[in-house]
């Protein structure tokens, strides 16, 4: 009667404690960390527009893409894609309604007609058109603003009057597009995973 050996087993792998897990993303909370993100920067561009400088505020498109994407991933734990194409969405809308609101605060503050006038009189003065009587440019200025102010009193004719601009608007589409892009590269690029837990 033979009996065979027993068999050698395989020790188990020694399971590492060290190990980190994989964060676990909050996409609610990044949703409400991108909105805090825009809405402090969409204030400040407010408040330069009201000290009459529209065309610094346009800059600040990257900024609020920056820190939209930032807060996101900090307050929803985690880089996704899907985070990421939100934050775009927050930033394109936040720019839209920042420059409209920025346009209406800054057309009817003191510094912020000082600085349409001095536009308008490079305006004039490129096209030399000459104003006649003693008041004519100031006249014409009056009118110049009241069609702006019109174009102000809703979104839609505010929008119309932004495409208008031809190639003065060339700048504001190009900083609102890199603000969107780098939102997008904040939050949602260089993800682990392509979820947040929501």
């Amino acid at each position: 009667m033979s009996f065979d050996p027993p068999t050698p087993q395989t020790p188990p792998a020694p399971v590492d404690t060290n190990q980190t897990p994989a964060p676990k993303g909050n996409f609610f909370l990044g949703f409400v960390g991108a909105v805090l993100g825009a809405v402090v920067v969409s204030a400040l561009w407010v408040a330069l527009a009201k000290k009459g400088v529209p065309e610094v505020a346009w800059g600040l498109s990257i900024l609020m893409g920056g820190l939209s994407g930032l807060l996101a991933v900090y307050f929803g734990g985690k880089k996704s894609v899907p985070l990421g194409v939100v934050v775009m969405v927050i930033v394109l809308v936040t720019i839209v309604g920042s420059s409209y609101a920025a346009y209406s605060v800054g057309i009817r503050s003191e510094p912020g007609r000082t600085e349409y006038k001095r536009q308008f009189v490079d305006k004039v003065e490129s096209e030399k058109t000459v104003f006649t009587g003693k008041n004519g440019l100031d006249i014409a200025f009056e009118a110049y603003l009241a069609k702006q102010v019109k174009a102000d009193s809703n979104p839609k004719a505010y929008l119309r009057w932004l495409a208008n601009k031809g190639g003065e608007g060339i700048f504001p589409a190009l900083m609102c597009l890199c603000g969107i892009a780098f939102g997008f590269v904040t939050a949602g690029l260089g993800s682990t995973s392509g979820q947040c837990k929501s």
